[in-house]
């Protein structure tokens, strides 16, 4: 074996074969057929190959007198040989002696000359060529005319580069901020990411970047929904400079444990507008469409008369300042409530009536109070979680019972509680896991039953399958599941009567999944149970079975998902932490933030949507999206990582190159290995078996350069 700290690239005038496997329909493999293939072959006997780099379905290549041959699908122009036709065997582009590095990735490719000039064609439909248009390019087109660029990369869209003064630039799609210039807008020309002069090595994915710098430290922006930046929000990260009234977030269907219902927010700013952030793929967003995911606030209309907002795992409801009911989303089971059980994705009144005061919002149903004291339901029914006497579901609002003095009222999973004025404590739907206080009950009630016989009660929150109220002492009691301590009670046992969380003294409450939050009356902010994914903010994964404080700024709201919190602060500040995969936290990353504290990161490639390196001490990395086994360990029942996981325990590794969803890296000694999806044969292990451990290609250990791309893969030896 080599050791690791002498093993040295072969130089740029070495003899280098040129070597090809997997997908091949568009002749990708260069070996004159659409034939895949799943063990390497060398491609002709030529040996002056210098530098190589597989796209989504096509590939670049330098050879040692500075030519440039290129290879594959040619739909976009990628191959820049001035047409639009697919080539199986390597073409060269242009006469030109002078190519210096190249790097390509869906349908776009960059070049650097020798004197720095950059270079770019292929697809320019979000601007990812730099050059200033939106027009697709064929043949190779110069980006400006400055001659000080020094590293390229290419990402699905979007492209990024770094200057000889050691400057980052970016330019192409922005949808997710990939740029990196604090924006969400594209770019057609390189803008510089920041003010900062010490990058030194740059990646691009499918919609994010990861960038390195002098120091050692790992940043990245763009798209985090797979955890592909490897940035988690583990402390409280300001959402944006604007000021809000409240916030809430969307949790989980508790039952059918699904996750396309969750991912957003709603919240409501001091000046009386109404945003929303998240999944917006069943109209939750109100913009009026039903396709569209925003991992940033989003006003719905103009208005400035909103007063309240709440979510449930599918619609959204808001409140004017007329008293007005407005009601959006995927309407599952009537619970939009305007009689039409039809979705919709803009804001609808919810009859006629202008003295609706307090909303909540369950899993498929909804509650709310009248000014004159009456409680309305609506939704799904069949857990009695509607209190009007059955279990049919109601399309339109429908008042439980005849009482006029209802105060405060509350939705969990497939359950509600409430408090009359008189302070009694109220509760119904399904009770299977004890929340809804009343002891040993466990069949759905379908009536409100009082819980207990006190007349102190003053406020209610209800999680998904465990609930928090606050008494006029202002002290704390909870009940319900309690598998993660979000009961707060010092212990994971499950209650089925209140019992008082501590002494404190308390003021606000919000029930989630499986934790909790609650102000207290000095407006600090305490949170309690699931820690995973730095849900309770703590900068550590650690769950808490009793309240722990976040920080010690002041708040005056805070809003509990299913893998993360948002929180208002006293100043009107909106904060966020914990998981980011459809924008729940209302911010993307949309400017450079550093992954941990790290300092000793070497190498890094981005794949579509994962992400992996290596350290200084040869340690390999991964993070991001694991459900092809692309990250080199198997996924289990997670299928992404939010933050570097440690391959293996070797300390050998040398290079690393990440395709759409597989993997391709070297050892010091010269061994080739690779992991991930495996349909084309991609690996070349010599079969198509998916694997998520390395497995080594062959015996030959004089590898020189490596490259993965969409489904095959390309490498040089001597």
């Amino acid at each position: 074996m080599i050791p690791f700290a002498f093993w040295k690239q072969p130089s740029a005038s070495t003899s280098l074969s040129l070597w090809t496997w997997g997908e091949n329909g568009l002749g990708q493999m260069a070996d004159g057929t659409i034939l895949d293939k799943s063990a390497p072959v060398q491609i002709g006997a030529l040996t002056n190959w210098s530098d190589i780099c597989a796209g989504a379905n096509h590939a670049l290549s330098l050879k040692t007198d500075g030519t440039l041959w290129n290879w594959g699908t040619n739909n976009n122009g990628q191959l820049g040989d001035g047409t639009r036709t697919n080539r199986s065997s390597p073409v060269q582009v242009g006469a030109l002696t002078d190519w210096a590095s190249i790097i390509t990735n869906n349908n776009h490719s960059l070049a650097l000359k020798s004197n720095n000039n950059l270079y770019a064609w292929g697809n320019n439909q979000q601007g990812q060529l730099g050059d200033g248009t939106r027009t697709n390019r064929s043949s190779p087109v110069l980006i400006g005319s400055l001659t000080d660029w020094s590293k390229i990369s290419a990402g699905g869209s979007h492209s990024a580069a770094i200057k000889t003064d050691g400057t980052m630039w970016s330019w192409g799609s922005n949808t997710y901020g990939a740029v990196g210039d604090s924006t969400f807008i594209n770019r057609s020309s390189p803008v510089q990411v920041g003010t900062d002069t010490t990058w030194t090595s740059i990646t691009s994915g499918g919609w994010h970047t990861m960038a390195v710098k002098t120091d050692g430290t790992l940043w990245g922006m763009g798209d985090n929904s797979w955890g592909q930046i490897g940035f988690v929000s583990t402390t409280p990260i300001q959402a944006n400079t604007d000021s809000w009234l409240e916030v809430s977030q969307r949790n989980i269907d508790s039952e059918q444990n699904t996750i396309t219902g969750i991912g957003g927010g709603l919240g409501v700013r001091a000046d009386g507008t109404l945003w929303a952030w998240g999944n917006g793929y069943d109209g939750q967003l109100g913009n009026g469409q039903n396709t569209t995911v925003r991992q940033y606030p989003v006003q719905i209309g103009a208005l400035t008369t909103w007063t309240k907002a709440t979510v449930n795992t599918w619609s959204s409801m808001a409140l004017k300042s007329d008293g007005t009911l407005w009601s959006w989303g995927l309407d599952r089971n009537g619970s939009i409530g305007d009689g039409a059980t039809t979705s919709r994705s803009s804001p609808v009144q919810i009859g006629a009536g202008s003295t609706w005061v307090k909303i909540a919002a369950g899993t498929s149903h909804n509650v709310a109070i009248k000014s004159d004291g009456t409680l309305w339901a609506w939704g799904a029914g069949y857990d009695g979680q509607l209190g009007v006497g059955g279990y049919t579901a109601c399309s339109v609002p429908t008042q439980v019972g005849t009482d006029t003095d209802w105060q405060d009222v509350s939705a969990g999973s497939y359950f509600t509680v409430a408090v009359k004025t008189g302070g009694t404590l109220w509760s119904w739907g399904k009770a299977n896991s004890g929340e809804l206080g009343l002891g040993s009950a466990s069949q759905s009630i379908t009536s409100p039953v009082q819980v207990g016989t006190l007349t102190d009660w003053k406020s209610v929150s209800c999680g998904v399958w465990h609930t928090l109220a606050i008494k006029t002492n202002n002290t704390l009691w909870a009940w319900g599941w309690n598998s993660d301590g979000q009961l707060g009670s010092g212990n994971r046992t499950h209650r089925s009567s209140p019992v008082q969380i501590g002494s404190a003294s308390w003021k606000y409450v919000s029930a989630g999944a499986f934790n909790s939050a609650a102000i207290k009356s000095d407006d600090t902010l305490w949170v309690m149970g699931y820690g995973g994914f730095f849900t309770l903010g703590q900068g550590s994964g650690n769950s808490r079975s009793s309240p722990v404080q976040v920080g010690s700024d002041t708040w005056s709201r805070a809003s509990v998902g299913y893998a993360q919190m948002m929180g208002v602060k006293i100043d009107g500040s909106m904060w966020g932490w914990g998981i980011n995969t459809f924008g729940e936290l209302g911010f993307l990353y949309n400017f450079p933030r550093q992954v941990g504290t790290v300092t000793n990161w070497k190498q890094i490639s981005a794949g579509e949507s994962f992400t992996i390196g290596i350290r200084t001490d040869g340690t390999l990395w991964a993070w991001g999206r694991n459900d092809g086994g692309q990250l080199g360990f198997n996924p289990g029942s997670d299928q992404y990582a939010f933050s570097p996981v440690q391959v293996g325990s070797g300390t050998t590794w040398s290079k690393v190159k990440a395709g759409a969803s597989h993997v391709i890296a070297q050892k010091a000694d010269g061994s080739l290995w690779a992991w991930g999806t495996n349909p084309s044969g991609q690996l070349g292990t010599g079969n198509t078996t998916t694997t998520s451990s390395p497995v080594q290609i062959g015996t030959d250990l004089t590898w020189a350069k490596i490259s993965a791309g969409g489904s095959h893969s390309l490498a040089l030896k001597p």
